[in-house]
């Protein structure tokens, strides 16, 4: 009786340290699944984090830039609205110019059309009185005989002449336009 007890506590001590090993395997590998899933979950947070700082910093930085264009975009505007005002400025004091500086700058275009025949001089209505037909008259170029048109070009200063439909046009509004773009750039280059 005694063997089958001892046989029996043996086979039972056996079955313990057996379900004893396998209770042992299972809390190693429970531990090393916890284990891999908190390293796991410990990667993907420190990833998530990572990727949420960079987007926060691609935000901050399309922000910064968002608002650097917008600066940009002020500053060019109210560049542009004082150009603006300069260049209106500047054809209003073209529009108030003396009839002794039309005549002047007729003078000095007149020459170029020597030896173009007939042709007719159509005045700017802030001009009109400053090249009268007795001034047409008295100019001297070779090969060139101007008619002053009785019309005038409504709220404009300067002339335009005309020749079998031709118009070369000398109002002061047109040359500052032709010019706008050289006049822009200089006022930029000294004020800005």
């Amino acid at each position: 009786m005694t063997d089958l007890n001892n046989l029996t506590s043996k086979v039972l001590e056996e079955k313990k340290a057996s379900l004893q090993e396998e209770i042992d395997q299972a809390e190693r590998e429970v531990a090393d699944e916890v284990a891999a899933f908190e390293k796991e979950a410990s990667e993907q947070f420190e990833a998530d984090k990572k990727a949420a700082q960079e987007k926060i910093e691609r935000e901050k930085e399309i922000q910064r830039n968002s608002i650097k264009i917008e600066e940009r975009n002020e500053i060019l505007s109210l560049k542009q609205d004082y150009i603006k005002r300069i260049l209106d400025e500047a054809q209003t004091k073209m529009n108030e110019t003396s009839d002794d500086v039309v005549k002047q700058f007729a003078e000095q275009t007149l020459p170029q059309f020597e030896g173009a025949g007939q042709m007719t001089l159509t005045l700017g209505e802030h001009s009109q009185n400053a090249l009268t037909s007795d001034w047409v008259d008295q100019q001297a170029v070779s090969g060139l005989e101007l008619t002053v048109s009785d019309e005038t070009i409504a709220n404009e200063a300067g002339f335009v002449l005309e020749q079998k439909g031709i118009e070369y046009n000398f109002l002061f509004s047109e040359l500052l336009e032709a010019h706008r773009s050289q006049y822009i750039a200089e006022i930029n280059q000294k004020l800005f």
